[in-house]
C-alpha cells in the first residue's frame, strides 16, 4: 500500500503544479453549471488538506473569503454537500459542525472574513480520524445593487498515520496554484498544519509575500513562535493578482533532529538549517480551464451501500467541455455505465448513482459532483475516479483524478470497545477509575499492531483541555509486542484523582484512543477505536463562608455598634446569588440601606460581599440566636446558619464624638487657609499643600452618668501612613470621667506632596473608633458607631486642591539663518494650567548645555538671546512662548535637561525633556554639465549625508537648479528633469517630499522637456491644483508654458510679452498664479500663468546701484504668497561691486505693492541664477542659488558642509576661509526640506 500511494500522490502532485485557483465566481441551477458570469467579484481562497490526526481532531482553520467590489456584500448561505456517511451521521444536518461562517454575514468594499473550518467531525464510524473530502458552496449578494453570486469550493482532509518520530505533517493539495488574473483581485491561502514535536523560535520565511502562522500563539518580538507539541496551526498568505509569480515561503527553526518526511505529504520538510516547512505559491495568468479535486486518497469498502461523492471544481477562468469521464486502474478508461455496475477487478463493481459532470460545460466556478458504491467480497486495491476535459486554450487538454483505496468487507477488522466505572462527580481527595477493554473483532484471524506501542491517547477534542489529574494508570495493552489477535481483547485504565476544581457540570469531550494497522492483500490499513470519557468535579461541599462566625456585639441599652460580615463564594465553578438575611422576631437589629452589598451580589468562586449588620437595644437584654442566610447556587436554592450573641448592657457610659477642629502651622504669607469644617462631603476641608500640613483634631467627650477606663483606640481603623495621614493618639490609655474629653490629632504627611501639588486628591477618612470599660462593670465595649457633631457623618472629608499644574511643550525645529551663523530654533510653551485664582506660581529655569554656545531661550525668533536660561514666573492659568536657540555646529544630546521647575516655597520639582529632530535640507551642486547631491534625514542630529550625482545634457554648463515635488530641474541649453528616487510622499501628510534614510536615494533617469529654442531661465509653482512651468527663451521676449505632472511637461504653449524694456531676464510663478518677470533693471507683472496679459512695471520696487543692474540685471522668485527680488552681482568698472540690497513684498498682483530691504550681504564674483526661501514660524529666511566664483567659509556652516550661503548681515561671520570653487561655471542650490506650520506647507 505505501508504495501504491507514494506513487498516486506523485501522479497527483504534478497535475496540481498546472492547476489554479480553487474557487471563482459564477452561478449555477440546481446543481446543474450555467453560462454565467467569470468575475472575481467574490472570491473564495484556497485550503489545503485538514489533518484528521487523532492529535489534530479538534483543530479549526480559517477560509479566507473576499469581497473585490466597491459595494458590502452580504453573504446568504454557506452550506457542505457531498459530505461523507460516517460524518453526516456524527452531524445530521447541522453542518455548523463542519465549519463556523457567524463571521461572514457581511464583507465590507476590498474586505475580506473568514469561515472557520473544523476538524472535530471528519471521523470514521469507529471514531479515527478519516480521509476524504467534501463541497462547500458560498451564495452572496451586492447590498446596493443586489448583484448575486455563487462559488463553489472543495474541502479535503486527510489522516497522515504519523509516528512519534515524525515533525511537521500538511499536504497543500492544489491550494497553492492560484490563477488571479486582475490586479484589484485578492487571493488568500491556507495551509493547516500539525506540529508533532514541539519547535522553538519558527520563524516564517514569506519571500515575497507576505505570510502568517494563526493558532499558534503571538509571536515574540523577534517574529519567531514558539510552538507546543502536538499543536494544529494554519500557515495563511494573502496576495493581489495581476503578476506572474512563483514564491517560497518557509518555516525555519533551531529544530535540530532528523524530520522524517510523511509518506502522504506533497510539500518537503528539510531538516537541514533548521528548515522544517517549504511551500511554493504560482499565479498563472493565462487563463484556462481548470478542473480540480482535493488530492488525497479516500477508503471504501465493497459492501455495496457505503457511497462516496467525488466533487469537481473548475478552478481556472474558462469553461470546461468535458470530453470523457470514468474509472481508471492503470489501462483504458472504463465508463460509468449509465447507472450498472461496471466491474473493476474480478468480482469487483462499481455503480454510479449520481453524475452531474459528464457530457457537460463546467462554467469556471462551477462544480459537479459523482456518487457511486462498490461491490465485491474478495479483492482489494486502488483506482482512480478521472476526468477528461479541453481547457479553451487552443487543442489542448485536461486530466485530473481523485484515487480511491477499496477493500472487501469480509476481510475488515474492527476494533471495539466499552467502559466500565464513572468518572463523575468526584471530590476532592478522591480518586475515580474507567476501564476501557479492547477488542479485535476480525472474522478473518487478522492481528493488529498497535501504534504507540500500545499505549492509547487521552485526547481534548477542544475545550477544555484534559486537566492534569486524569491520565492512564494501568495498561495491558502494550504487552506481546503491542499486537491485539484477532478475538483477543486488552484494557487500559484511566484515572481521575483529587480534582481541585468544580466542573460545573458534566465535562464530554474527553476521548480515549487507540488504533492500529493491519495487512490486507499487501495494503496497509489504519483501524481505530474511540470511547467517551464524561467526567466532572465537586470540589467543595461548603458553599460559602461567614466571617465572623459567630457574630458577638455587646453595647449600652440606648447606644449602638456596628460590625461587618463577609460573605464569600467557597463553591468553585458556582455562581452565588440572592443573598439575604432573616431578622424576624430580632429586635434593635437592622442592616442599614446602603451597607449591604450582598443583596444584589452574584458572587463567583471566592469573591466576597459584605453586609454591617447594627445592634441598638433599648432595654438590657441577652439573645443567643442562628440567623438563617439564604442564597441561590447556580439556580438552587441553598441556605447557611450565622450564629449571633446581641447582648444589651446597663452602662450609663456614653462617647460621643464633640468637636472636630482644623490649623495649617506654617502656612505661607499671603496663601489662603482651609475651608469647610470636615462633617459631611458638601462641608469638606478644603486646602492647598505648599509644603505644610493640615492637623485635624477629633475631640471625644463622655456625655454619660459613669466613668469610661481603659480606653484604647482601635488602631486598625486609624487612617494609614499610605493614606497620607499621622496620627497623634491623645486618649488610649485615659479614663474619662462624665463630661471628660480626649483628642485624637489626624495631620496630613508631606510623602504625597508630589501628588498634591499638581492633581487632586481625597484624603477622607472614618472616624476612628475606640474599646473602653465601664468602670462599675468588667464588660469591655466597642464604640464604633461616632457621627460628626452636626454632619451626622461617620467620615472626616478632606479634599486637597492641586496648587501647580505645569507644563512644558517643545515644538518642531527647524534651521534659520540670522547674523551670518545657521541656527537650530525650536518653539518651547511653558505654562502653569492651574486654577487662576490660586495666584499660585511657577518658577522655570531652563539651562542648556555648555556645548552649544551661543544658545539659549529667548523671546524672539528675530534674534539671538543673549543669555543661555529661560526665567519665568507664571501663576494659574498663565502661559508663554520662548524660544531655543543653539549653532548647527553643535550637537546636544538627546537627554539633556532642558529645563527644571520650582514652585513657590521650598519643594522644586524637576523637569527634562527630549529634544527633537530638527528639520534638514538637501544641497545639490553642479558644475559643467554634472550635478551631485546629498541630504540628511530626519533620523539624528549627525546629518550624516548621503551622495548621489547625474549628468544633464551631453556638454555644457548648468546655469540653473531647482527642485518640486520630488524632482530635480537642471537648465543646460534645455530643461532636465530628474526623479529624487527614494523619498517618502508620506512624512508630511502625503503632499510633501523628504528622505527616507540616509543609506538610500539617487537622482533617477535624466529626460529633456523642451525643444526648439534654447531656455535661459525656468521657474516652477502650483496654483489651483495645477502645477505650472514657465521657460524664458534665450535673447528673447518669448515665454514658454507647460502643465507639469511627475516631472513631465506638456500642453505647451508660447507668449510674446509686450511692454518690456528688453528681453526676459527671469520669471517667477506665484502661488495664486500671479506671473512676475525682470527685463533688466525692472521688474513687470504679466497677468497670470492661465491668462498672460500685458505686462506693467511694479512701481514700488526701489531702484538698485546701477553699476549693479547695468550687466545682469534682477532675478525674481516667488514663495508662499511673497515676491523676492535680488540684482544679479557683475564685475563693475574698479573691480567687484557687491550687493548691498534685494527687496521682498507681499505677493499680491499688485504693482504698488510695498517692498521691504534685505541689506549688508556680499557674494563675490558670483552671479544669481535663482533665490529660494522659506518661512519658518513667520519669519522670512532666503536662501541664494549663485554659480561664479566664490569664497567658502567652514564656520559656522552644517556639518555636512552644504554648498549654500545663507542672506546675511555679514558673510559667514568669520572662519577661515578658502577657495572653495574657483570655476566660473561652477553652481550650487540649496534646497530647504519641506516644513508643515499651521496647516501651510513651505517648500
Amino acid at each position: 500500500m505505501k508504495k501504491s500511494r507514494l506513487a498516486v500522490a506523485v501522479l497527483i502532485g504534478m497535475v496540481a503544479i498546472a492547476l489554479s485557483s480553487c474557487s471563482s465566481s459564477s452561478s449555477s441551477t440546481n446543481g446543474q453549471p450555467s453560462p454565467n458570469s467569470e468575475s472575481k467579484d467574490l472570491q473564495v481562497g484556497n485550503i489545503g488538506l485538514i489533518p484528521t490526526n487523532t492529535d489534530a481532531l479538534g483543530g479549526t482553520y480559517p477560509l479566507m473569503l473576499f469581497n473585490n467590489t466597491s459595494e458590502v456584500m452580504v453573504v446568504d448561505s454557506v452550506t457542505a454537500s457531498g459530505v461523507a456517511d460516517s460524518i453526516r451521521k456524527q452531524i445530521g444536518k447541522d453542518d455548523s459542525k463542519l465549519f463556523d461562517a457567524d463571521m461572514c454575514k457581511q464583507i465590507q468594499p476590498h474586505g475580506s472574513c473568514s469561515i472557520q473550518m473544523k476538524s472535530a467531525s471528519l471521523t470514521t464510524d469507529s471514531g479515527i480520524g478519516a480521509n476524504g473530502q467534501y463541497g462547500i458552496n458560498v451564495k452572496s449578494h451586492l447590498k446596493l445593487s443586489n448583484k448575486s453570486y455563487n462559488e463553489d469550493q472543495v474541502i479535503g482532509y486527510q489522516n497522515f498515520n504519523i509516528s512519534a518520530s515524525n515533525g511537521v505533517y500538511y499536504n497543500t493539495s492544489t491550494a497553492t496554484v492560484t490563477n488571479i488574473l486582475d490586479a484589484s483581485d485578492n487571493m488568500g491561502i491556507t495551509i493547516p498544519v500539525f506540529f508533532k514535536q514541539a519547535y522553538s523560535k519558527v520563524k516564517v520565511n514569506s519571500g515575497i509575500l507576505g505570510a502568517t502562522l494563526v493558532g499558534c500563539g503571538l509571536p515574540d518580538k523577534d517574529g519567531t513562535y514558539n510552538i507546543a507539541a502536538n499543536s494544529t496551526c494554519a500557515l495563511t498568505t494573502v496576495f493581489s493578482g495581476g503578476k506572474q509569480f512563483s514564491n517560497t515561503i518557509t518555516l525555519t527553526d533551531n529544530y535540530t533532529a532528523a524530520v522524517t518526511k510523511s509518506q502522504s505529504k506533497t510539500g518537503s520538510l528539510k531538516s537541514g538549517n533548521n528548515q522544517i516547512m517549504t511551500v511554493s505559491v504560482v499565479n498563472n495568468l493565462n487563463p484556462q480551464a481548470l478542473m480540480t479535486t482535493a488530492v488525497v486518497t479516500g477508503f471504501i469498502p465493497t459492501d455495496n451501500t457505503t457511497p462516496v461523492t467525488v466533487t469537481f471544481v473548475n478552478v481556472g477562468t474558462y469553461q470546461a467541455a468535458i470530453t470523457s469521464m470514468g474509472f481508471s486502474t492503470g489501462g483504458s478508461l472504463i465508463s460509468f455505465g449509465n447507472g450498472t455496475p461496471v466491474t473493476i477487478n474480478g468480482s469487483t463493481t462499481a455503480t454510479v448513482s449520481n453524475d452531474t459532470c459528464s457530457n457537460q460545460t463546467i462554467q469556471a466556478g462551477s462544480s459537479c459532483q459523482v456518487t457511486f458504491t462498490m461491490n465485491g467480497s474478495v479483492n482489494s486495491g486502488s483506482m482512480n475516479v478521472q476526468m477528461n476535459y479541453t481547457t479553451g486554450l487552443g487543442t489542448g487538454t485536461g486530466s485530473t483524478f481523485y484515487n480511491i483505496y477499496y477493500y472487501a468487507p469480509t476481510s475488515n477488522v474492527v476494533l471495539t470497545s466499552t467502559v466500565s466505572g464513572d468518572l463523575t462527580n468526584t471530590f476532592l481527595y478522591q480518586t475515580k477509575t474507567a476501564t476501557v477493554t479492547v477488542a479485535n473483532a476480525s472474522t478473518t484471524n487478522t492481528s493488529v499492531n498497535l501504534n504507540n506501542s500500545g499505549v492509547p491517547q487521552l485526547v481534548a477534542v477542544g475545550n477544555p483541555p484534559k486537566p492534569n489529574n486524569i491520565s492512564v494508570t494501568a495498561n495491558n495493552c502494550n504487552q506481546n509486542g503491542a499486537i491485539l489477535a484477532a478475538g483477543n481483547s486488552c484494557a487500559y485504565t484511566v484515572s481521575y484523582t483529587s480534582p481541585t476544581t468544580d466542573t460545573n457540570g458534566i465535562i464530554n469531550n474527553l476521548r480515549g484512543v487507540i488504533t492500529g494497522t493491519y495487512t490486507n492483500i499487501g495494503q496497509t490499513i489504519t483501524v481505530g477505536s474511540t470511547s467517551s470519557l464524561p467526567y466532572s468535579a465537586n470540589a467543595n461541599s461548603n458553599f460559602v463562608s461567614l466571617n465572623p462566625d459567630p457574630l458577638q456585639m455587646v453595647v449600652p441599652a440606648g447606644q449602638s455598634v456596628s460590625q461587618v460580615v463577609t460573605i464569600t463564594n467557597q463553591t468553585s465553578g458556582s455562581s452565588i446569588n440572592g443573598i439575604s438575611f432573616n431578622l424576624t422576631g430580632l429586635t434593635g437589629v437592622t442592616l442599614p440601606s446602603g451597607s449591604n452589598s450582598c443583596s444584589s451580589a452574584n458572587l463567583s468562586y471566592l469573591q466576597s460581599c459584605q453586609v454591617t449588620f447594627v445592634f441598638a437595644p433599648n432595654t438590657q437584654e441577652s439573645l443567643v440566636v442562628g440567623i438563617p442566610v439564604s442564597f441561590n447556587v447556580n439556580g438552587n436554592p441553598a441556605e447557611d446558619i450565622l450564629t449571633a450573641n446581641f447582648q444589651g448592657s446597663t452602662s450609663a457610659v456614653n462617647v460621643v464624638l464633640s468637636g472636630i477642629t482644623a490649623s495649617q502651622p506654617g502656612l505661607p504669607v499671603g496663601a489662603p487657609a482651609y475651608t469647610g469644617d470636615g462633617e459631611s462631603q458638601n462641608s469638606a476641608f478644603s486646602f492647598y499643600n505648599y509644603g505644610n500640613s493640615l492637623q485635624i483634631t477629633l475631640t471625644y467627650t463622655n456625655i454619660g452618668t459613669e466613668s469610661a477606663v481603659n480606653i484604647q483606640m482601635m488602631g486598625d481603623t486609624f487612617p494609614t501612613q499610605a493614606a497620607g495621614y499621622s496620627i497623634q493618639d491623645n486618649c488610649s490609655g485615659q479614663a474619662l470621667l462624665q463630661n471628660q474629653s480626649c483628642s485624637v490629632v489626624a495631620t496630613t504627611i508631606n510623602p504625597t506632596l508630589a501628588t498634591t501639588l499638581t492633581s487632586s486628591s481625597n484624603l477622607n477618612f472614618v472616624i476612628p473608633s475606640m474599646v473602653y470599660t465601664d468602670v462599675t462593670e468588667s464588660v469591655p465595649y466597642v464604640k464604633n458607631m461616632f457621627t460628626t457633631p452636626t454632619g451626622n457623618s461617620s467620615n472626616i472629608w478632606v479634599t486637597v486642591s492641586p496648587s501647580v499644574v505645569p507644563n512644558v511643550n517643545v515644538g518642531t525645529g527647524s534651521i534659520v539663518a540670522l547674523n551670518g551663523s545657521s541656527y537650530y530654533l525650536y518653539p518651547v510653551t511653558f505654562s502653569n494650567n492651574a486654577n487662576g485664582a490660586q495666584g499660585v506660581a511657577i518658577n522655570y529655569s531652563a539651562p542648556m548645555p555648555s556645548a552649544a554656545s551661543p544658545y539659549g531661550f529667548g523671546s524672539t525668533m528675530t534674534a539671538v538671546p543673549s543669555t543661555g536660561a529661560a526665567s519665568l514666573n507664571l501663576a494659574g492659568g498663565q502661559s508663554t512662548t520662548q524660544y531655543l536657540w543653539f549653532p548647527t555646529t553643535a550637537t546636544p544630546s538627546s537627554s539633556s535637561l532642558l529645563y527644571s521647575v520650582s514652585y513657590s516655597g521650598s519643594y522644586p520639582n524637576f523637569y527634562s525633556s527630549f529634544i527633537p529632530n530638527p528639520m534638514i535640507g538637501v544641497t545639490y551642486t553642479a558644475s559643467g554639465n554634472n550635478i551631485t547631491g546629498s541630504w540628511s534625514s530626519l533620523q539624528s542630529f549627525s546629518n550624516s549625508s548621503f551622495n548621489f550625482n547625474a549628468t544633464a545634457g551631453s556638454s555644457g554648463n548648468i546655469s540653473q537648479l531647482l527642485q518640486n515635488q520630488g524632482y530635480l530641474y537642471a537648465l543646460n541649453g534645455n530643461v532636465y528633469s530628474m526623479p529624487i528616487t527614494g523619498w517618502n510622499t508620506n512624512t508630511s501628510g502625503g503632499s510633501t517630499y523628504s528622505p527616507e534614510s540616509t543609506s538610500t536615494g539617487a537622482l533617477g533617469s535624466v529626460t529633456a522637456q523642451t525643444t526648439g529654442y534654447t531656455p535661459s531661465y525656468l521657474a516652477i509653482n502650483t496654483t489651483s491644483g495645477t502645477t505650472y512651468a514657465a521657460v524664458v527663451e534665450s535673447a528673447s521676449t518669448n515665454l514658454h508654458v507647460y502643465t507639469v505632472s511627475a516631472g513631465t511637461f506638456s500642453n505647451p504653449s508660447t507668449s510674446q510679452l509686450t511692454n518690456l524694456s528688453s528681453n526676459i531676464g527671469a520669471a517667477a510663478i506665484g502661488s495664486s498664479g500671479n506671473l512676475y518677470v525682470t527685463s533688466e533693471s525692472n521688474l513687470y507683472l504679466c497677468g497670470t500663468i492661465t491668462a498672460i496679459a500685458a505686462c506693467n512695471r511694479v512701481t514700488s520696487l526701489p531702484a538698485f546701484p546701477s553699476a549693479t543692474t547695468a550687466v545682469n540685471g534682477l532675478t525674481v522668485t516667488t514663495s508662499n504668497g511673497y515676491v523676492f527680488v535680488a540684482p544679479n552681482v557683475a564685475a563693475g568698472t574698479g573691480g567687484i561691486v557687491p550687493v548691498t540690497t534685494a527687496y521682498y513684498a507681499l505677493d499680491n498682483g499688485s504693482t504698488s505693492t510695498p517692498f521691504s530691504g534685505l541689506t549688508n550681504s556680499n557674494y563675490s564674483s558670483a552671479s544669481v541664477a535663482s533665490i529660494n526661501y522659506n518661512l519658518v514660524y513667520g519669519v522670512l529666511n532666503p536662501f541664494v542659488g549663485y554659480y561664479g566664483t566664490y569664497t567658502y567659509y567652514s564656520n559656522p556652516n552644517y556639518s555636512t558642509s552644504p554648498q549654500f550661503q545663507f542672506w546675511s548681515s555679514t558673510n559667514f561671520n568669520s572662519g577661515t576661509s578658502s577657495s572653495y570653487i574657483s570655476n566660473a561655471n561652477a553652481f550650487a542650490f540649496y534646497s530647504f526640506m519641506p516644513v508643515e506650520n499651521n496647516g501651510v506647507i513651505y517648500y
